[in-house]
């Protein structure tokens, strides 16, 4: 299963200065980004631009696109008919390629992004992960392997499930 994630989730990374180590975790556990969400990262006036560009081209993150005329693509079309906005663009292209692709889990740490996933998914298997579950996840099949990454990654993440203080007291 590939890891298809929403902008926050990058963004979080990011923010967090812990870039080298999502590009690691690209190399043990499968991640991928659509290419709106490579836009919306690429017009980040902070973190985007040319250095992100260079990042994301070693990182191992897999960038895929909506073709036209491919029902992700018709998705999309139904998804931002009237009522999204450019905001919305990456997170409502992600839902609708990983409803037509499921091999795909979206990750994401928007309310909007989450409702939207839910209220769209039909399809058997597990299809959308939270950021916290993500990050216990990739710690766990060892792709993250400093625990302070998960810290310097969830304070961008509020709020935290129930069971991540309990957890992160035993590593």
């Amino acid at each position: 299963m590939t890891h298809l994630l929403d902008t926050n989730v990058v963004s979080f990374f990011l923010q967090g200065s812990r870039e080298k180590e999502l590009a690691a975790a690209a190399k043990a556990v499968p991640l991928a980004i659509v290419g709106e969400v490579r836009h919306e990262l690429l017009a980040d006036t902070k973190r985007g631009g040319a250095a992100f560009s260079k990042w994301l081209a070693a990182s191992g993150i897999e960038v895929k696109e909506l073709l036209v005329g491919s029902p992700a693509a018709n998705t999309l079309a139904q998804l931002t008919s009237g009522t999204a906005t450019a905001k919305d663009l990456g997170e409502r292209a992600s839902v609708a390629l990983s409803l037509h692709e499921a091999g795909l889990i979206f990750v994401t740490h928007d309310k909007n992004g989450a409702w939207l996933a839910l209220r769209e998914t039909w399809g058997p298997g597990e299809r959308l992960l939270g950021v916290a579950p993500f990050l216990r996840r990739l710690y766990e099949a060892k792709a993250l392997t400093d625990a302070t990454v998960l810290d310097d990654v969830i304070m961008h993440a509020e709020p935290r499930p129930s069971w991540w203080g309990a957890w992160r007291a035993t590593l």
